[in-house]
């Protein structure tokens, strides 16, 4: 009996000398601490792990988030934005960057000009660290190398253009005066314009348009050249 009772006594010591050690640990080793914790605590929980949005103009998009711990958003690059949105209480000019319990949040990106798909993450991240993370892939739209060009009034000529892009694409003109060598096409390649000769100024213009609704337009402008003196 004697025997069971030191047993126990020594075994409430050591767990209150446990408990009293687990402060100053914690304040010496808060990521170890952090670590240990994230085994036991779960991240946030995201309705999609994954988003892919058009290239063209700023576009957004609704997340919810399941969690009874507080949480906050981060993004890993400067054309992605992500903010807790709450539509009673959500404003443009004081955007929130932390939540608390079941939420929403919403993720916007700037439109894609640059021709080529890029990538980005956006993290959602509780009080331990613990993390759910959200692709996102953006097309890179439709870009052209020029967009003008002023060619000769006095003969027929015509000019090469390249196109950036990933997935099909249409042209299409404003006049029955310019014409292309292609009327469709699909991912990077070139296309010609050509005029007919005219004895007057005049614009018109060539619309390259992408499967993404992405948008360029090429300014044709044959002009009268300034009188000599």
């Amino acid at each position: 009996m004697k025997t069971k009772k030191l047993l126990a006594i020594a075994l409430c010591l050591c767990l209150g000398l446990s408990m009293l050690a687990i402060p100053a640990y914690a304040a010496d080793n808060p990521c170890a601490v952090n670590r240990i914790l994230q085994r036991f605590i779960p991240a946030p929980v995201v309705n999609r792990a994954t988003w892919s949005p058009p290239a063209t103009a700023h576009t957004s998009s609704t997340f919810s988030v399941d969690t009874k711990l507080s949480w906050s958003i981060t993004t890993s690059d400067g054309w992605i934005e992500a903010y807790v949105y709450d539509p009673a209480t959500y404003s443009p000019n004081t955007p929130v960057y932390d939540g608390r319990g079941k939420g929403y949040f919403k993720i916007s990106v700037a439109a894609n000009t640059s021709g080529k798909e890029r990538t980005g993450t956006v993290t959602v991240r509780n009080f331990v660290g613990a993390a759910t993370t959200v692709l996102v892939t953006q097309q890179g739209g439709v870009t052209v190398n020029r967009t003008s060009w002023q060619p000769s009034l006095k003969a027929t000529t015509s000019s090469n253009f390249l196109i950036t892009a990933k997935g099909s694409w249409s042209i299409t003109t404003s006049a029955s005066w310019i014409k292309t060598s292609v009327s469709k096409g699909s991912n990077s390649g070139k296309f010609k314009i050509s005029v007919t000769a005219t004895s007057g100024s005049r614009q018109g213009f060539v619309h390259v348009k992408g499967a993404d609704g992405s948008l360029v337009t090429v300014i044709v402008k044959q002009q009268k050249p300034p009188p000599s003196n």
